[in-house]
């Protein structure tokens, strides 16, 4: 007997079939993984099996919504998705009631209280919304969706997500908030994946993080720039050189949360790791995608904590502009991860030929 992870006992899909599995493991993004490299309990084919499922969306349907925590990731198998980057659409017409912004304790608070089930909703509170059932799947499929996607589209900055396309994974893994609301343009075909099963798939195939992030570099980054003030105004080119240059960087584990309600249910401070440290020389802005980081400063023998930084917050301007104008300045404060940061490095002497000195 080998032992099998217990959360197989309730299958993400029950309706998976052996043919299902099949044609998922032909898909290029499952056709490159080394089964062999996955231990007996925990194969390949038995991920697919057992944390993912087929989801279909008709036009207009929402498939994630700007703020909402959810549990799984979404690879595009079939058709076209649109983000909404900017403005984000308006709370009534995603069905969702007006409430106050939570602050940084009440979200770390909401981690340990979200339903299990991926993407939930409350449809007994969406008065006139329109909402329709998604076909065979679970009250967690009872969808809103958009009926003027052409009204939407035009009124909106939106960028097309295509097949091959995984979104959703920084909130699924890292227990943050989904950053914008994704809608299906046309019939779609899309792989839900829930987050123990992404956690194995990055954890016994290194490649998948790196495919990952070349995918993110190649169809969301220039998006991602683009939304940024520091890089408002340039061209595609342009764009592309300060994409080519940008680094990658994780800090912390995903599993962050887990440690810290254990640390804090026994009165100990959780060990943060540090991002930027105060007194070193920044050779980057740091631009956090996902995630939460503390920002202190030294007090005697210990710190004093001045603000945390969320998705869409950056580290490091300051004292790189006041390089730029010839002075000798380092980071005057620490930046640290509260459990799982996720962010973007761009280098100094790209700020300095697209920021600095434009204009």
């Amino acid at each position: 007997m080998i032992a099998r992870p217990q959360r197989w006992d309730a299958p993400f899909g029950p309706e998976m079939a052996d043919a299902d599995v099949e044609r998922l493991l032909a898909l290029p993004e499952f056709a490159s993984i080394d089964g062999d490299a996955f231990p007996k309990h925990t194969p390949l084919d038995g991920i697919l099996r057992n944390d993912t499922r087929i989801v279909r969306y008709r036009p207009g349907d929402i498939v994630v919504r700007e703020g909402d925590y959810g549990n799984s990731a979404f690879l595009v198998v079939n058709g076209n998705l649109r983000v909404v980057i900017s403005p984000a659409l308006p709370r009534n017409l995603i069905g969702r009631q007006h409430s106050k912004r939570k602050n940084f304790v009440q979200a770390l608070g909401q981690l340990w209280t979200n339903r299990t089930v991926p993407e939930v909703r409350d449809t007994s509170r969406y008065g006139g919304q329109s909402v329709r059932e998604g076909g065979t799947q679970t009250e967690a499929d009872a969808r809103v969706f958009l009926q003027d996607v052409p009204a939407v589209l035009n009124s909106h900055n939106t960028a097309q997500l295509g097949p091959s396309t995984l979104f959703g994974e920084l909130a699924a893994l890292g227990g943050v908030p989904r950053r914008a609301t994704i809608f299906a343009e046309e019939e779609a075909e899309l792989l839900e994946i829930r987050w123990q099963g992404l956690r194995e798939l990055r954890k016994y195939d290194p490649g998948w993080r790196q495919t990952i992030d070349q995918r993110y570099r190649e169809n969301a980054l220039k998006v991602h720039l683009k939304s940024s003030p520091y890089f408002t105004g340039l061209s595609d080119d342009e764009l592309d050189e300060v994409a080519d240059a940008t680094l990658f960087e994780s800090h912390g584990s995903f599993e962050w949360h887990v440690s810290y309600k254990r640390m804090r249910d026994q009165g100990k401070a959780d060990k943060e790791p540090i991002i930027g440290r105060q007194g070193e020389y920044p050779d980057g802005l740091l631009m956090i995608r996902a995630g939460f980081a503390r920002v202190s400063i030294k007090m005697g023998n210990g710190e004093r904590t001045l603000t945390y930084l969320g998705a869409g917050d950056s580290f490091g301007y300051d004292e790189l502009w006041a390089s730029h104008l010839g002075k000798d300045v380092s980071l005057q404060t620490s930046l640290k991860a509260v459990g799982y940061v996720d962010l973007l490095r761009v280098p100094a002497p790209i700020l300095e030929k697209y920021v600095f000195n434009k204009g």
